[in-house]
């Protein structure tokens, strides 16, 4: 690397890496707006109190950290010179249901379940430690309020709120007996594997929350979780999960063919390469979806989308819980100009450093 074309990132040039830190230099030939900083130097932090400490002691200027169940705008706001800012990130947290997995093959304990899941509680418990606007995602799947246009006209998860009394209901139309906790259907319990990555603690403690209030509804949840790579390198692709918990992107221009059309179930046949994880299959679901992906025009294709969204509702295909918070805090007494302007992008706080300045 050292001896070879020097590495370019737009504005600044790769000066230096190792383990411990890479050095950036401006880039004095680059196209765009040069950068008002000579040198920025990136280091790592294993844990996010250690982040965190090295912002409040001065020993580094910014961090953009993975929103967790504590609030960073707590943990920084009585330091002085120091800012931090919460807000709508671009990717999604959702409850992803295995459609061929029992119980939830039962599309009757799926709707049961819709009602089980008080999402409001995350929102006010969690996720607004962080993003004080957090609301309830309602879209469809997989658009977003704030990006794109694809979520303007319909909000099909708006009608599924935190029901126990329901769920109890459903279930009990469906053959279940909810005299105790939890139903029972032939003597066995109603019990659902719900797993997650095993080290992020904003999800585990969104499951000890959420585990709670499905008691209420008659439903036991059974956690079982993995590490992140087994989580999603074997688990999810093979579908050897029940409902899980995890986040995915955004797009300004969206196609969902790959993730939900029935073609795109991973099985032995495409050797577990479908994005289908949820292995719901509707055939006029996935003609729209092929249908959207040739659709030039904006306003045809989202009355396309709208179509297929109410399917998605219609077959309970899975939940949407909130967009993902992204959080940034910044020595607002060293560093000046837009540093926040990028905390809600998906190219991350960092990305227009070259706007930056040192204020003393």
């Amino acid at each position: 690397m050292k001896t070879s074309i020097p590495f370019s990132g737009g504005p600044w040039v790769l000066k230096s890496w190792s383990k411990d830190q890479a050095v950036f230099t401006r880039n004095d030939k680059y196209f765009g707006k040069k950068a008002l900083l000579d040198q920025v130097t990136i280091v790592p932090r294993t844990d996010q109190p250690t982040e965190i400490q090295s912002l409040l002691s001065g020993e580094v200027d910014a961090i953009y950290p993975q929103p967790s169940d504590v609030s960073l705008i707590d943990q920084v706001k009585g330091t002085p010179g120091v800012t931090a800012k919460g807000t709508d990130g671009a990717y999604f947290e959702a409850l992803w249901f295995q459609l061929e997995s029992a119980p939830l093959n039962d599309p009757k304990v799926r709707e049961a379940l819709m009602y089980a899941i008080d999402r409001q509680s995350i929102i006010d418990t969690i996720i607004k430690l962080n993003n004080p606007n957090a609301a309830v995602l309602n879209c469809g799947f997989v658009s977003f309020p704030n990006i794109g246009n694809w979520c303007k006209d319909q909000q099909p998860f708006s009608q599924f709120n935190y029901d126990p009394a329901k769920a109890k209901e459903l279930l009990t139309a469906d053959g279940y007996d909810c005299s105790a906790t939890p139903c029972t259907k032939g003597g066995a319990p109603l019990t659902i594997e719900y797993s997650t990555v095993s080290t992020n603690t904003r999800r585990t403690t969104t499951q000890q929350l959420l585990q709670a209030k499905a008691k209420d509804a008659g439903i036991q949840f059974k956690i079982k979780n993995y590490e992140a790579g087994i989580l999603f390198g074997d688990i999810g692709p093979h579908g050897k999960f029940t409902m899980a918990d995890f986040a995915t992107g955004g797009s300004v221009d969206p196609s969902i063919t790959s993730s939900f059309a029935c073609e795109n179930i991973p099985t032995s046949k495409n050797e577990f390469a479908g994005g289908n994880w949820n292995h719901w299959c509707n055939q006029q679901a996935t003609d729209l979806m092929h249908q959207t992906d040739k659709e030039l025009d904006p306003a045809k294709r989202l009355q396309l989308f709208d179509q297929i969204y109410q399917a998605e509702a219609a077959d309970f295909l899975s939940l949407p819980l909130y967009v993902l918070p992204n959080v940034g805090a910044w020595r607002a007494d060293k560093i000046g100009g837009p540093v926040d302007a990028y905390i809600p992008s998906n190219l991350g706080m960092f990305y227009n450093m070259n706007e930056w300045y040192l204020l003393k």
